[in-house]
């Protein structure tokens, strides 16, 4: 069993440090900006009267959620960050 998790958590790290190599570069995080910009990081995902565009919207921050967190990124840091101007620039 601790094999197992050992495995996981290892696996894991790998992970992580390949997504912070490839964000990590400013190439890198002028895309995941992009990314995080087009999957509603910094705003509601709801669309009144359309559960299908709202769960559709959902998955796509979810999943931007999930590689800022593999990251090593705040997503707070990533919302205020898409907030200034000067990022319309992708």
């Amino acid at each position: 069993m601790m094999d197992q998790l050992k495995s996981v958590l290892l696996r894991q790290g790998n992970r992580s440090k390949l997504y912070r190599q490839v964000f990590g570069t400013p190439d890198g995080e002028r895309v995941l900006a992009d990314i995080c910009k087009m999957a509603h990081i910094g705003h509601s995902t709801f669309i009144k009267g359309d559960p299908a565009r709202t769960t559709m919207n959902e998955g796509a921050r979810n999943l931007a959620l999930i590689v800022l967190q593999l990251a090593k990124i705040d997503p707070q840091k990533m919302s205020e960050r898409l907030q200034q101007p000067e990022n319309d620039d992708l």
